[in-house]
C-alpha cells in the first residue's frame, strides 16, 4: 500500500462529512442536531427522486 492511499482515503472519508448536514465536535465526534438530519435526508431523497 503507498503512503498516498491512506491519505486519499481520508480526504474522501472527510469530503463526506462535509456534505451532509450541519454539526459540531465534541471531542474527537461529531454530533449532529436530529431535526437537521431529517431535513438534510429528505432534501437529498427530493434531490435523488428528481434525478
Amino acid at each position: 500500500m503507498a503512503t498516498e492511499e491512506p491519505t486519499e482515503l481520508l480526504k474522501a472519508l472527510l469530503a463526506l462529512v462535509r456534505i451532509g448536514p450541519p454539526g459540531f465536535r465534541v471531542g474527537r465526534y461529531l454530533r449532529f442536531n436530529p431535526a437537521a438530519v431529517q431535513a438534510w435526508e429528505a432534501e437529498r431523497t427530493a434531490l435523488d427522486d428528481a434525478a
